[in-house]
């Protein structure tokens, strides 16, 4: 378990939150290959878990909780100089010798609710077309795109999912490695989130920036050359890894500089 945390969460220059992308990349660099694999690792489990009939997506979005605090237990790993392997994937759930597991699962029963409101939100809005399109997997049409109600429906989706991270931001790793209760641990997610808005409004325009930029750089000269749209997409997925893997790095410098970790050790 890490050192106790003060639950005062410290307000952060907005400029933090590009800070939490450009660190997280040095921590990448550290051990790339064995974060990568922890990723495909993870996707291996999600593939398995889904396959559960009926409850299958269920138990996957209850699992994510508790699979995250793995990616920031390897985080932590690679800052301190140690290995990293796949078995950080469930060290969460053996965290305070087996007693975070119920926690983090709660946790992650309150993600799925959490994410349910969002989708009744948007089904008020447009009669749930959007939530069907994102059930179905399917591409919305061009009547579709151009009505008001998608336009409004689509808004609310992305404000309340940017709400709903917020609120679970940090709460697996306060779960998990300082035993606190998981409302009272989305509470003090909130509270933090809601107070460093401007880093983390930097980290998603940063984060996205990166995305696309990378993106492009990756495929523009292979769209010029003419190559075929499946090795375009077979490229694009290294780059989702390295993307993915960085993330959690960045969230947990995050959660280190939010709650004063950083400066206890100074």
């Amino acid at each position: 378990m890490s050192s106790p945390v003060s639950m005062q969460a410290y307000r952060l220059p907005a400029a933090a939150g590009w800070g939490w992308i450009r660190d997280g990349f040095a921590l990448f660099r550290r051990q790339p290959i064995s974060l990568m694999t922890l990723f495909l690792f993870y996707l291996f489990t999600l593939f398995l878990v889904v396959l559960i009939p009926i409850l299958g997506p269920l138990v996957q979005v209850a699992l994510m909780p508790g699979l995250s605090v793995g990616f920031l237990s390897a985080a932590r790993a690679a800052s301190e100089g140690r290995g990293v392997n796949v078995r950080e994937l469930v060290v969460g759930f053996r965290a305070n010798h087996g007693k975070a597991a119920k926690p983090l699962l709660q946790l992650g029963g309150f993600y799925f609710l959490a994410i349910c409101l969002v989708f009744l939100l948007t089904a008020l809005l447009d009669d749930g077309t959007l939530s069907h399109m994102f059930i179905e997997g399917r591409e919305p049409s061009e009547a579709e795109m151009e009505s008001s109600r998608m336009t409004f429906a689509m808004i609310a989706a992305i404000v309340g999912y940017l709400a709903v991270t917020l609120s679970f931001w940090f709460a697996p790793a306060l779960v998990a490695w300082h035993d606190v209760p998981p409302l009272k641990a989305l509470f003090f997610s909130t509270v933090a989130g809601w107070r460093n808005l401007g880093a983390f409004a930097s980290f998603f325009a940063g984060a996205f920036a990166v995305m696309v930029l990378s993106q492009l750089v990756l495929l523009a000269p292979l769209s010029l050359l003419g190559a075929p749209q499946s090795l375009q997409a077979f490229l694009v997925m290294p780059l989702s890894v390295v993307l993915f893997s960085t993330m959690h790095c960045a969230i947990y410098l995050s959660y280190r500089q939010t709650f004063g970790l950083d400066r206890g050790a100074a």
